[in-house]
Parts: C-alpha cells; sequence; structure tokens
C-alpha cells in the first residue's frame, strides 16, 4: 500500500496576495484523497486586509504519520 500525497504552499502568513493567486497545491497519488484534504483544509487559511495583524495558528506541522 503506497500513501502518497502533499501540499505546497506558494505563500506563507503575511505575504501579499491577490484575487487569483494560487495559495497552496494539493497532490495525491489517488483521486479520492482531495475530498479529505480538502475538508481538513477549511477554515485553515484567512485572507486579510493589508495591514492586517498575521495569526499564523501555530506550528506548521501539526502531526507526522509514521
Amino acid at each position: 500500500m503506497q500513501h502518497a500525497a502533499g501540499i505546497d504552499l506558494h505563500v506563507k502568513p503575511g505575504d501579499a496576495v491577490a484575487a487569483g493567486d494560487p495559495l497552496f497545491t494539493l497532490s495525491a497519488d489517488e483521486p479520492e484523497r482531495f475530498a479529505r484534504a480538502l475538508e481538513a483544509l477549511a477554515g485553515a487559511y484567512r485572507v486579510g486586509a493589508p495591514g492586517d495583524p498575521v495569526d499564523d495558528g501555530g506550528p506548521l506541522i501539526a502531526a507526522r504519520i509514521p
């Protein structure tokens, strides 16, 4: 069994973005993994106004799967 999935972040907290800019790219070896990944990301990010304080919400890596 192979579990190949990941997320590539294109911006980090505090970076300026414009409408349509990609924030991240998801990749997976099986298409059905995307729905679960998108559920996990729901509410995980917020785009604020320029000058808003940045709250990174904690560590970038929350856990590692052995």
